[in-house]
């Protein structure tokens, strides 16, 4: 299926059906809470102090989640060092 095509069949899904896809999407992909409280903040939709409160609380229990883990071992991997720092900057 082309992206145009895909496109397509996107917009005309009615609000119902869109709100059953991102449902959906939620289930099967871990990011996409994150990616869509991203989403929401960027094109500044009206919830946002409470789009801001969801993503810091996003961010804190993954970089929680890494730092626990090193904790426990005793230290970790660098790349996973630097992925708890960017989620608590």
């Amino acid at each position: 299926m082309s992206r145009s095509s895909l496109e397509e069949k996107l917009r005309g899904l009615n609000k119902e059906e869109l709100y059953d896809l991102i449902q959906g999407m939620r289930l099967k992909i871990l990011e996409s809470d994150e990616l869509i409280l991203e989403w929401l903040k960027e094109n500044e939709v009206d919830c946002k102090s409470s789009v801001d409160d969801d993503l810091l609380m996003t961010y804190w229990c993954k970089a929680e989640e890494i730092i626990s883990e090193f904790n426990e071992y005793g230290g970790g991997l660098r790349y996973e060092e630097d992925k708890a720092y960017d989620y608590l900057i």
